[in-house]
């Protein structure tokens, strides 16, 4: 599995507006684990980079080459054919420089949604 990913926010440091936004790419491993007929589990490890920007006042700072990690785990309940509905919870961590400090970026993003099946 892949994601190519990326995300911006907006900032205010002292009355000063802002973008920090982070982009990047990950690859790994997938395992799927049958439940029932209908019901699957997907499990997930992801390793890649992350580059983070911070732009305040149109000065702004690319950073450097991160390294980044994602983990995850899907539900997928299987009502067609083709078609499923999906729950999904993944931690993503990566690591970057900003104005020469290391920055650490975590979320935990929990997400649904209807896939279609190949």
């Amino acid at each position: 599995m892949a994601s190519w990913y990326g995300a911006a926010h907006g900032v205010d440091i002292e009355g000063i507006d802002g973008t920090w936004a982070y982009g990047g790419l990950m690859g790994g491993p997938m395992l799927s684990w049958p439940i029932s007929d209908k019901v699957d589990v997907d499990a997930k490890l992801m390793v890649g980079y992350v580059v983070a920007m911070l732009d305040i006042d149109g000065e702004d700072d690319t950073g450097d080459i991160g390294a980044a990690f994602d983990i995850g785990a899907t539900l997928r309940y299987n009502f067609a054919a083709r078609w499923a509905l999906l729950v999904n919870l993944d931690y993503f961590n990566g690591n970057s420089k900003v104005f020469d400090r290391k920055r650490s970026i975590s979320t935990i993003n929990p997400t649904f949604g209807i896939g279609f099946r190949l």
